[in-house]
């Protein structure tokens, strides 16, 4: 086995790109998975459908490229789940998606565009909670 000195260069990059496709992939999974058992919950009015599929896409499939722009990631997982609020879809694990772009762009970014991207998420889950109040998005905030 090699010592991290050692590594073919490029390996950990590669191996890192798996891990995002892995999380991002696992995150869709569930967000999936999730509007598929919506029966059992009360007040549930939207279901499992190709809109709600392709929704939940938007918000995990972008943190394949999340290291590379973690701002456009960023944005683009928060307007898939501001339209899925819009569009009266339950809570669902998928929005651990926002919670792992914001994480990404805090850990690779500059502070200003954390600041930037700070500013967009308050703003986006504000649009969030104004939409689905019965939404549980505190949690959200404080990661903030």
């Amino acid at each position: 086995m090699r010592s991290p000195e050692q590594e073919i260069p490029g390996a950990r990059h590669r191996r890192m790109r798996w891990v995002d496709l892995g999380a991002a992939s696992l995150i869709f999974v569930l967000g999936v998975a999730w509007l598929a058992d919506t029966n059992h919950i009360p007040g549930v009015t939207r279901h499992l459908s190709a809109l709600g599929v392709t929704l939940v896409a938007a918000q995990a499939l972008p943190l394949v490229l999340r290291r590379r722009a973690p701002l456009v990631v960023l944005v683009a997982v928060l307007t898939g789940a501001v339209l899925y609020a819009g569009f009266s879809f339950p809570p669902s694990p998928v929005d651990l998606a926002e919670l792992v772009a914001l994480y990404t762009l805090g850990a690779h970014s500059q502070t200003r565009t954390v600041a930037v991207g700070s500013a967009v998420s308050l703003v986006a889950l504000g649009v969030i909670w104004r939409l689905r109040p019965e939404w549980q998005g505190v949690i959200e905030f404080l990661a903030v």
